[in-house]
């Protein structure tokens, strides 16, 4: 019985550590947009709202280059927790890829999306990140911000993919108009 209870536990285990990316904990990219597919049904089939933020990291390249690649680990864990913290137990949080989250917010709209990135944004540049080496750094990030009632009115059902590309082309804006902003 006791080879069976550890059996069980060590599955367990490795099923949540198989969701989950290594370095921040957050969850990894395939089972964020697995998760996003079933909010996007849900949301459908209720009625709800429902709204997604593509989030990078401004200048992350240069931490890594300047500091080294722990530094950026380090940079990238710190502000996985401290996005997290943000969020409520309802949303979730993906790593999308290198520097880039992906949060999932069920039943709010595009207005409540955009406050709850801009209150992330301004968390994250009051932050001042510890580096292995000592050194303290500031960092910012960009937001971009999707809602599914954007998209509703499309013949067809809304994949996850048409919101992501929604968010991460507003993402890029924010970037582009000079970094550390949300986009709508």
């Amino acid at each position: 019985l006791g080879s069976a209870l550890r059996n069980v536990q060590l599955l367990a285990h490795a099923r949540e550590t198989s969701l989950r990316d290594q370095l921040t904990g957050c969850f990894n990219r395939g089972y964020a947009v697995e998760a996003l597919t079933a909010e996007l049904a849900h949301s459908r089939s209720t009625g709800r709202p429902l709204s997604i933020l593509m989030f990078d990291i401004d200048r992350f390249k240069r931490t890594n280059d300047e500091f080294g690649h722990l530094a950026g680990d380090a940079t990238l864990r710190e502000s996985a927790a401290l996005l997290r913290r943000s969020l409520r137990t309802t949303d979730l949080l993906g790593r999308y890829g290198g520097e880039e989250f992906l949060a999932i917010l069920p039943q709010v709209d595009l207005e409540a999306a955009r406050q709850a990135a801009e209150r992330m944004r301004r968390e994250l540049e009051a932050q001042e990140i510890v580096l292995p080496n000592g050194e303290h750094q500031k960092i910012t990030a960009s937001f971009g911000v999707a809602a599914l009632s954007e998209l509703a009115s499309l013949s067809h059902e809304v994949r996850a993919d048409q919101l992501v590309a929604v968010a991460d082309r507003r993402l890029y804006e924010a970037k582009a108009a000079g970094r550390n902003q949300v986009r709508p």
